[in-house]
């Protein structure tokens, strides 16, 4: 009887034994998609926003608040999403600017290249006979030959700008003759329209 016992307490002992390691695994399993989601989740999202980021989109977040090293690793994506996009802006605004340069410096090649181009077909046609006037139309031309070079030149020292040892030079200019020079160009184009 004995044997009898301890054979039946054995075999209860293993039943109990499997209902408690059945039970444990049926209550392991709600937890571990419960951690699994905790888990998946944020890197997908994660996942998401660094794909949205490698596609152009910098505006895009992963909106995860955790205080671990997930969290703190999508505080780094939200960052590094932020940092990108005002880098975005910022060259945008540079574009925008070496737009408006190139513009700016075709009007002020066109201006002397015009004029030139106007006093060479003046004296090329022999339509002036005066060599004062003939004198006068060389001096334009040179002065506008001058103003080219500057602005060439002006467009060199802004490509040296890139340089970290470039030094402004400062010259001092005549303003009565630089208007004088305008007035003369400005007058040369009035006088054919």
């Amino acid at each position: 009887r004995d044997l009898k016992d301890m054979n039946k307490a054995e075999h209860g002992g293993f039943a109990i034994l499997g209902i408690c390691l059945l039970a444990a695994f049926l209550i392991s399993i709600p937890l571990s998609i419960l951690l699994a989601r905790r888990f998946i989740r944020p890197l997908q999202r994660m996942e998401g926003t660094a794909s949205a980021l490698a596609l152009g989109n910098y505006n895009a977040q992963t909106g995860i608040q955790q205080d671990d090293e997930i969290g703190s690793l999508a505080q780094s994506i939200d960052t590094l999403a932020h940092r990108l996009s005002e880098a975005e802006r910022e060259s945008a605004r540079l574009d925008k600017m070496r737009q408006d340069f190139i513009t700016s410096i075709s009007h002020e090649l066109r201006t002397p290249i015009t004029v030139l181009r106007g006093s060479l077909e003046v004296l090329q046609a022999g339509l002036i006979d005066d060599p004062a006037e003939k004198q006068e139309y060389l001096q334009q031309m040179m002065s506008n030959i001058i103003h080219l070079q500057r602005l060439v030149n002006d467009l060199l020292e802004l490509t040296r700008l890139q340089n970290t040892d470039f030094t402004i030079e400062k010259t001092a200019i005549n303003l009565t003759d630089a208007l004088n020079d305008a007035l003369h160009t400005a007058r040369q184009l009035a006088e054919k329209k």
